[in-house]
């Protein structure tokens, strides 16, 4: 003889339970992923701006302790910076200690700084408020940032990296050298 199964024991979802659940992953995926996207501009600009704070200290250091001249030149058009030691005639690019490549940093290239972008570099010139583009500086022997005719700034040297609507910079203090990201 057959009995029939009591349907208060059955094992499973109705439709309507899938439903509602497709329904609440929807809205938060709907929420999380352009905040996760934002994130990853985030991540690539800091690590852009580290990057390149890094690379102006190191100038520096090395200014400091080969009592030499060494620089930074910019490409906002490339998108790219290059460091280099100045002879008193001409760049001769500096190899980077940890990869062993040429330190010319193409933004571009690198999938740590997708999306990144040098917007502007210059000074903001304390009588006028207004921004001096300029295209490289150098750092002397004591550690003094110049601009490419070997005279000292006067203001601090400011980079403005940004990623979509983000925007980091670093800047050094004109008076010390001191590098930061800001």
């Amino acid at each position: 003889m057959k009995t029939r199964r009591d349907s208060s024991q059955e094992k499973g979802f109705t439709l309507i339970e899938i439903i509602i659940l497709l329904l609440i992953v929807s809205i938060l995926s709907a929420i999380s992923i352009p905040k996760m996207i934002n994130m990853s501009e985030t991540m690539h600009l800091n690590a852009a701006a580290r990057k390149l704070a890094y690379d102006i200290r190191y100038v520096r250091e090395n200014a400091l302790s080969l009592h030499d001249v060494f620089g930074v030149e910019f490409d906002t058009g490339a998108n790219s910076y290059q460091v280099f030691q100045w002879d008193g005639a001409q760049k001769n690019i500096l190899t980077d200690p940890h990869t062993r490549s040429e330190m010319v940093i193409d933004l571009d290239d690198r999938p740590e700084y997708e999306g990144v972008s040098l917007y502007t570099v210059g000074y903001t010139d304390s009588n006028s408020g207004q921004l001096v583009p300029i295209t490289e500086f150098r750092v002397d022997a004591f550690g003094n940032p110049e601009d490419d005719l070997g005279n000292d700034l006067e203001d601090p040297v400011v980079i403005t990296l940004q990623s979509g609507s983000a925007s980091q910079q670093v800047q050094m203090t004109h008076q010390t050298g001191f590098v930061e990201v800001a």
